[in-house]
């Protein structure tokens, strides 16, 4: 179920949901065979934005959802969550295009182990992240960019763990001189190489 609200006005919306039953799918786990399931999950999601003339634009985003499953040939059962929140704001003056957002989620699955101990395994991940970018048209047919996005991330995943905050920075350009000729560059830098990995 997908609707649309206020579409063409300056305050559009949307909601949406779905449901699932008897579906079948393949999970993986790190140094072991797929396994496939079989279960229900419903998801659920909600959008909003403010798009007022000579104002900087805002939407807001949130979504949910969950699902129980069965792994096919056993009796063991698994689940998972999830929800997240994402806003976005976009605004142009003085010929940059400005756009920043901001995202905050997190995940629970119990996964079992079948291969072993008849357990779940518990994996949580939460995280946050703040980004903001930043472009103009420059001569020469050519453009200019650049981004930064600061993220805070704490999961643990099969005995995985990461908790810890990354900074990174990405920026370009590029130009052609003529339609058969251009050039391009760019650079980026982390101040977390295994965070980013991670």
């Amino acid at each position: 179920f997908n609707s649309g609200l206020f579409g063409g006005s300056h305050f559009p919306g949307s909601i949406s949901y779905s449901r699932s039953w008897d579906s079948q799918g393949s999970f993986g786990i790190p140094g072991a065979p797929d396994y496939t399931t079989r279960g229900d999950g419903q998801g659920f999601g909600i959008g909003w934005g403010a798009f007022l003339p000579g104002l900087p634009s805002l939407s807001a985003n949130f979504n949910s959802g969950s699902n129980a499953y069965t792994v096919f040939g056993t009796d063991q059962n698994g689940s998972g969550s999830y929800r997240s929140l994402n806003l976005r704001s976009n605004y142009s003056i003085a010929g940059f295009n400005l756009n920043a957002g901001y995202n905050i989620g997190s995940s629970h699955s119990e996964i079992p182990l079948i291969f072993g101990n008849d357990t779940l395994e518990s994996v949580h991940s939460n995280n946050n992240s703040f980004v903001f970018s930043a472009s103009h048209n420059i001569p020469v047919h050519g453009s200019i960019f650049a981004t930064y996005s600061h993220s805070y991330v704490d999961s643990d995943y099969l005995g995985y763990t990461f908790n810890g905050t990354i900074n990174s920075v990405n920026a370009g350009a590029s130009f052609a001189p003529t339609q058969k000729l251009s050039f391009s560059m760019a650079m980026d830098y982390t101040d977390n190489l295994a965070g980013s990995l991670y």
